[in-house]
């Protein structure tokens, strides 16, 4: 870092244990294994969907999710005189917006959290339209029937794609290749089709043509 004169920030920086045995070590001393929070997410030790190998872990960050919906309430309240379909079009953007960031591996809690948390806002302000509490929970699950707002969703993956799935990818490469080149020298294709594009080639393969 001294060769580009970049420093740490001391009051932002801390060494943690983090890795495969960080979880035993720290039960050992009768603690929680560290976590650390970047950006947006708190990270932190767990396994992996067979329960033996370790896998870091991503959760929103409490500060993130405190302030998301937050904002979300801060505009709905202003918003909720609107159309509702115009309303819907804005909350469905703010849905994707959330999903497209958060939605990472191992976060569908936070994500599905988020999407409770938002509904419930929605109803309370929906509600102060006009009569207070003149929408119920069912007319309210109704009306999002109609205008579905997105569903709870990962959209990227931390992992990348699988062994399997990039050895069958590259199969199918080669295979499509192969299948091009066999094309272009006129292989697999019928005698008609071959002496209609070639047929001094045609003849050639008869005999009948010296070269």
């Amino acid at each position: 870092m001294g060769k580009f004169d970049l420093e740490v920030e001391p009051t932002k920086t801390r060494a943690v244990e983090f890795g495969r045995f960080a979880v035993r070590n720290a039960k050992a001393r009768g603690a929680k294994s560290a976590t650390f929070d970047f950006p947006g997410f708190t990270h932190y030790c767990g396994v992996s969907r067979n329960g033996k190998g370790f896998r870091m872990k991503r959760v929103t960050a409490r500060k993130k999710f405190t302030a998301k919906p937050r904002a979300f309430k801060e505009w709905l309240k202003k918003a909720r005189t609107l159309a509702t379909e115009e309303l819907r079009e804005t909350a469905e953007a703010k849905f994707r917006g959330h999903y497209a960031y958060c939605g990472v591996t191992d976060n569908m809690p936070g994500i599905k959290r988020f999407a409770a948390e938002v509904e419930k806002l929605l109803f309370k302000w929906l509600n102060r339209r006009g009569e207070r509490n003149s929408l119920s929970w069912a007319e309210f699950w109704t009306m999002l029937d109609r205008f579905a707002l997105p569903k709870p969703k990962s959209r990227v993956t931390m992992f990348g794609v699988s062994v399997k799935a990039e050895i069958m990818w590259h199969r199918r490469e080669t295979g499509r290749k192969q299948r091009k080149q066999t094309s272009a020298c006129g292989i697999g294709r019928n005698r008609s089709t071959r002496q209609k594009e070639n047929p001094a080639r045609l003849a050639c393969e008869r005999g009948q043509l010296s070269v």
